[in-house]
């Protein structure tokens, strides 16, 4: 009644303002206690990993609990890149479950990140995953030029094409297709002219550079100097 009375008596542009300010200030006194309300009534979902790490192609399963029905969960990996990698909606329940095969993208450490933006709320998490690089293995590591020497190789992309070269890239001895299993064997002839001394043997993935490992050979006698 007061303030009404004020108003009635003051001019009507300083009525105006005394309301609007006063009305501004209430909210901002609400202002907190409406933010804290609003995180409270914000769910703090999880994110269960069936494997910390895997090969391009594995399957793995993503498990989901305490999220906001009807939203929609997006996942994506960062890392030595960054890869979208679903979206799904969460059903009434809040919890959800999903297979998805490990992207084929550099080896190295990734953190998958999860999030929904549904009512207000801003809902994120992350869990962490190591794309598992390529490894390779020589049966001998040393001898003469001429020496025969079979490349083992597990951890690659299926179907994909591993080239092998010796001393430099480039100078390819053999070649390898990779498996289901991502594994491959194959052999090479340490070349006549190698060189005396510790020698690169390359592994490379034709269709990607990523996918690459070194291995040594020693090389124990001086190959014939070339034509």
């Amino acid at each position: 009644k007061r303030l009404s009375m004020v108003c009635f008596m003051a001019n009507k542009r300083q009525c105006t303002i005394t309301v609007m300010t006063g009305l501004l200030m209430l909210l901002v006194s609400l202002l907190p206690d409406l933010n804290l309300a609003l995180a409270q009534s914000c769910p703090t979902p999880t994110v269960t990993l069936s494997a910390s790490s895997g090969s391009p192609g594995d399957v793995l399963t993503i498990q989901g609990e305490g999220w906001l029905p009807g939203g929609t969960v997006t996942i994506t990996a960062t890392g030595p890149e960054q890869v979208d990698l679903l979206t799904g909606q969460v059903p009434d329940s809040g919890t959800w479950e999903a297979d998805i095969n490990v992207i084929r993208a550099p080896p190295g450490n990734y953190v998958f990140v999860f999030s929904e933006i549904m009512d207000r709320c801003d809902l994120r998490t992350t869990a962490p995953f190591t794309i598992n690089g390529p490894t390779s293995s020589l049966d001998l590591t040393e001898g003469p030029p001429g020496t025969e020497v079979t490349v083992q190789g597990s951890g690659w992309i299926a179907g994909d094409l591993v080239s092998i070269q010796f001393a430099e890239p480039g100078n390819e001895v053999a070649q390898a297709t990779v498996g289901d299993d991502g594994s491959f064997t194959t052999r090479f002839t340490v070349p006549s002219d190698a060189q005396r001394g510790e020698q690169q043997v390359i592994a490379v993935d034709v269709n990607d550079s990523n996918w690459q490992t070194d291995t040594f050979f020693q090389v124990t006698a001086e190959g014939a100097a070339p034509l």
